[in-house]
């Protein structure tokens, strides 16, 4: 099994002499047997590999085979999952058109619901003006405004519209309707308005006096004005102010008697017993963010600033300023 093996050298090791030539024959026999072990090595051998091919060969094929199943299993697996993906989307997209159609269901329910409350809200409140309920007419003037709101997007919709337009008619109406009854209550020239010339001397102080009802007609109206925005509530001032001055432009009206210079302390002692009055007649009937105090204030510093300016052009023009009672008015 050496690759430098030497027959030659390996003879003569064996039969290094003459004599030793006679064990040839067993020699011989020995190399023959280990020859014929050898053949029969071989074809076990050979045989063998035989076999093993074969088999080799059926265990490739049927790796080669469950390989191509395991290859179509996948593909199976992944084409239905393909198919459980786009049916997911489905789902989703029908899910979601479900969603928007009811949340537009939710939305236009709620919408005919806010419709039919402004509906009756407005019918409520033609009623309560009719009848002239002016508390209740100003608790329907918000409800119906913070309805209002909710419909301004809906403008074009006829029944909206007609709505809108009706509701314009009523508030309308109603500051007609409340200006023409607080001006026959004459509330402000029989309570303030007295008292002005109670302070001046020139009234009896509690004559005229508004009846209870008068009072609680007019605070109902003034809340219903209120309701109906800034530029009502501005009438109404402006209303009330007119009537409560009215005796105090009268008693001091820069031309007349009680319109000198001199006379500027008994303006502010006026002013003082109107609030008085005011106080003691209208408890409440004015709301409290209206500050009718402060307002009555502002507009007597307002006449009374256009009175003296009066005065003192007049009194400068006709040379007859005198500086003591000048000093004295703007000291008080």
């Amino acid at each position: 099994h050496r690759p430098d093996f030497n027959p030659v050298a390996y003879i003569n090791k064996q039969f290094p002499t003459e004599e030793s030539l006679l064990a040839v024959e067993p020699f011989m026999e020995d190399l023959r047997a280990k020859v014929r072990d050898l053949d029969t090595e071989l074809m076990d051998t050979v045989r063998l590999q035989t076999t093993g091919a074969s088999a080799a060969r059926a265990e490739l094929e049927g790796g080669k085979k469950a390989i191509q199943e395991l290859f179509l299993r996948v593909h199976e697996i992944r084409r239905k999952a393909e198919q459980s993906e786009e049916m997911v989307h489905e789902i989703c997209r029908d899910i979601k058109s479900l969603d928007y159609a009811k949340r537009n269901l939710t939305h236009t329910i709620t919408a005919l619901k806010r419709l039919q409350m402004l509906s009756s809200a407005v019918e409520q409140l033609r009623a309560m003006c009719a009848r002239r309920l002016y508390r209740e007419a100003a608790h329907l003037l918000l409800a119906v405004a913070q309805l209002s709101v909710h419909f301004e997007p809906f403008r074009g919709v006829p029944k909206v519209d007609a709505l809108h337009v009706a509701i314009d008619e009523i508030r309308a109406d109603l500051r007609k309707q409340i200006f023409a009854d607080v001006n026959k209550m004459g509330a402000g020239g029989s309570g303030a308005g007295e008292a002005g010339e109670a302070g001046s001397g020139e009234g009896d102080g509690d004559g005229g006096a508004s009846s209870q009802p008068s009072l609680d007609q007019l605070a109902n109206a003034c809340a219903a004005a209120d309701a109906l925005g800034e530029e009502v509530r501005r009438e109404m001032l402006a209303w009330f102010c007119n009537v409560t001055f009215a005796p105090y432009r009268h008693i001091f009206n820069p031309y007349g008697d009680g319109g000198s210079l001199e006379r500027t302390e008994v303006r502010y002692t006026w002013h003082r017993q109107a609030l008085k009055k005011y106080a003691a007649r209208y408890p409440g009937v004015f709301p409290a963010s209206w500050h009718m105090r402060c307002v009555l204030t502002i507009e007597f510093c307002k006449i009374t600033r256009v009175h003296l300016a009066e005065i003192l052009q007049e009194a400068g023009r006709g040379e007859s300023l005198q500086v003591a009672a000048l000093t004295h008015a703007l000291v008080k």
